[in-house]
């Protein structure tokens, strides 16, 4: 019996499929382990394109406005839809992925993957669910994620494996609950921040632009 060809390429080996496991799990909406939906606001529409050469898919990338009760503004949203049932539901069994995985996250730690593998998806989840920031404080740069209080321990594998791949010693325990409930790492070592971006360049992974610019490498 001939084996039965994948619709989309959604999972492989590579680095780079890794950090859109990590985007997606940052990201991604994941139904009924059939569909995968990715939103991101327009003015990432690139990334989706991006995300779209990977899957090897043709599928329409639909824009729509979301309007926001609370600031009683719209914003516009790109999204694409990825409809294939049999290796969405591999990647969520191998991924341990749920599609409430908001408030039911999988256990990271339980991953069987390198630690490139891992730091891409690491990578791929903070362009996600992180940011990037420049302060007078801090104007070398500053790395934060801010997620569900759910995904806390998740943050705390994140934190070690940054603190062990990048060599750079810094004060454990960044990980937590801060004031507004929500699950919390911030890193401030430029030094870490400069080691993620080298990785996210020699490896060729599609980073956001927009984030990682403002780390210069050339300065440091």
């Amino acid at each position: 019996m001939a084996l039965k060809k994948k619709k989309y390429d959604i999972f492989n080996d590579s680095l780079e499929s890794y950090y859109w496991i990590g985007f997606l799990l940052a990201d991604g909406h994941f139904s009924k382990e059939t569909t995968i939906v990715l939103k991101v606001h327009i003015d990432d529409l690139d990334h989706i394109e991006k995300y779209k050469k990977f899957t090897k898919t043709d599928n329409i990338t639909k824009i729509y406005y979301s309007v926001s009760k609370k600031f009683k503004c719209s914003s516009p949203t790109a999204k694409i839809t990825i409809c294939d049932g049999e290796n969405v539901k591999n990647l969520c069994e191998k991924f341990d992925i749920k599609s409430n995985k908001t408030e039911f996250p999988p256990d990271i730690k339980t991953y069987d993957i390198t630690d490139d593998q891992l730091l891409s998806l690491i990578i791929g989840f903070i362009d996600g669910d992180g940011c990037i920031y420049i302060t007078k404080h801090n104007p070398k740069g500053t790395m934060r994620i801010k997620v569900h209080s759910s995904w806390l321990e998740n943050l705390k594998i994140m934190e070690e494996h940054i603190r062990v791949m990048s060599g750079v010693l810094f004060k454990l325990n960044l990980s937590k609950i801060n004031n507004q409930g929500y699950a919390s790492l911030m890193i401030t070592k430029i030094p870490v921040l400069i080691y993620l971006k080298q990785f996210i360049i020699i490896n060729n992974l599609p980073a956001l632009t927009r984030k990682w610019d403002k780390i210069n490498i050339d300065n440091f």
